[in-house]
């Protein structure tokens, strides 16, 4: 087992160590998210803490993971320390575990602190609720802006990976989740901070709006990065179809 704590939580060390043993137990926590990973919530000398397991390991992954490159825990544990020295928010890291078998990866766990931020997939509900909304969106469009601009490439930067606390009066706030698949890059051109708002999974109006608030604040011209959004965001979309009857059809001929 190798497990990398971070140094305010080395009591919980013993708690950490038998996460593996004890994740699938009935009664570990609350399932949160069921998937192609597994997330829940636990309670433990009154904290709240989230534990992340990444489930779906394939055998070329197991063998590489610790050798070529580092696991998606301890890339998740890594990531926020660097966001946190940019400056930018997310759930405090407690652990990365990584359990093997024979040299290789078996059972990889990332776990922190439990956030009571909301997710903005409320921004799904414009334009029915605009007047509450865009100033959120506004603020939000900010946000992407600080993060392009510290050089920092999510790359799955979808709606339900973003969280903020807040109002229009006292301001928001935001934190990035799910952050194992990240690159930190000294500059971001214009393309590719487009190609990358293009993994935003919110409806058409909201990305719309982003795209028009993103463009102004950038003092770009609004209709010519709105069409280039929308024009990468429905390649991207007709990929990822592509991709997944592909899948369906392989997973088809191997029944």
């Amino acid at each position: 087992m190798q497990i990398v704590i971070n140094p305010k939580y080395a009591h919980l060390h013993d708690f950490i160590k038998s996460i593996p043993s004890r994740f699938n137990e009935p009664d570990f926590g609350t399932t949160l998210h069921s998937g192609r990973n597994i997330v829940k919530r636990v309670e433990f000398n009154g904290l709240q803490i989230v534990v992340k397991s990444y489930c779906r390991i394939s055998l070329l992954n197991r063998l590489i993971y610790g050798r070529l490159r580092k696991s998606k825990s301890h890339r998740a544990y890594n990531h926020y320390l660097r966001l946190k020295s940019l400056g930018i928010d997310s759930p405090e890291a407690i652990a990365a575990i990584d359990t093997r078998h024979n040299g290789k990866i078996v059972g990889s766990f990332f776990v922190s602190l439990h956030s009571d931020y909301q997710s903005m997939e409320v921004v799904n509900e414009y334009p029915r609720n605009a007047a509450t909304l865009e100033p959120l969106m506004e603020a939000l469009a900010e946000f992407l802006i600080q993060l392009h601009n510290s050089g920092v490439l999510h790359h799955d930067l979808n709606i339900s990976n973003i969280l903020f606390q807040g109002d229009s009066v006292s301001g928001y706030k935001f934190q990035l989740i799910d952050t194992n698949r990240m690159d930190f890059k000294q500059q971001l051109s214009l393309r590719k901070r487009i190609e990358n708002m293009r993994r935003l999974s919110c409806g058409s109006a909201a990305y719309a709006y982003l795209l028009e608030r993103y463009a102004e604040k950038m003092n770009q011209p609004e209709n010519s990065f709105e069409l280039r959004g929308l024009l990468a965001r429905l390649i991207f979309d007709e990929r990822q179809r592509t991709k997944q009857k592909v899948k369906q059809r392989i997973k088809q001929r191997l029944r």
